[in-house]
């Protein structure tokens, strides 16, 4: 039988272990050792034992039904952030109404839907873009969008910062990924927005302290 991820289910590997995000119940789980060590051999195509199998699709972690395919988030780490190098200059960058505008309308629509739900929402609106890599405009975008929010008197939140530069990043079809991951010694999770080339909303060495467990 072939099984696939969850809707709404990702995960990524921190010692092995399977560290896992559910969108639709807003929550992030370690797995067990065992349960880990079957999740990597269904995504290897290998003979599981069918009990813990069975736990993982009652879980709501797996299924049969067509989906995801079950594999760790695959991210290329960033090794510049474009908040630490020069500034660069740009015709396209955004006005000071525009990183407002950004700001004020994602906090208004993460404060009425779920978290799911605005992924959803995301996703769509990138979806019906023709994107292009252009990681010299994402860094014009990620240095005014830095430079104007700190006059913006919004309280900040990485949920905010990311979705936000997301927004304008998607507005002008410049490819990128809105990352979420996990620390677990102490537990935290953070969201970040970057190009394979540079991290666009926070700095390198903060962002690897935190294993992916979601990729836009």
């Amino acid at each position: 039988m072939v099984y696939s991820l969850a809707p709404g289910i990702s995960y990524g590997l921190s010692n092995g272990r399977a560290i896992v995000l559910d969108l639709v119940r807003d929550r992030y789980r370690l797995l067990s050792a065992e349960l880990s060590e079957t999740l990597a051999r269904l995504e290897n195509g290998l003979v599981a034992p069918e009990p813990i199998v069975a736990s993982l699709a009652r879980e709501g972690l797996i299924s049969t039904a067509p989906g995801d395919r079950i594999a760790p988030v695959a991210l290329e780490r960033a090794a510049e952030s474009a908040l630490e190098i020069g500034p660069q200059a740009g015709r396209r960058a955004p006005t000071v109404f525009a990183v407002s505008s950004a700001l004020l309308g994602t906090r208004a629509g993460l404060a009425r839907r779920s978290l799911s739900q605005t992924v959803t929402r995301a996703r769509a609106c990138r979806d019906q873009q023709t994107n292009a890599q252009d990681d010299a405009l994402a860094i014009v975008v990620a240095q005014k969008f830095a430079a104007v929010r700190a006059w913006v008197p919004v309280d900040r939140a990485c949920m905010l910062e990311s979705f936000s530069l997301n927004r304008m990043l998607v507005a002008r079809r410049v490819v990128h990924d809105l990352v979420f991951g996990v620390r677990l010694a102490p537990f935290a999770a953070h969201a970040w927005v970057q190009t394979p080339s540079h991290v666009l909303s926070d700095r390198v060495e903060r962002i690897a302290e935190f294993v992916p467990v979601f990729r836009l």
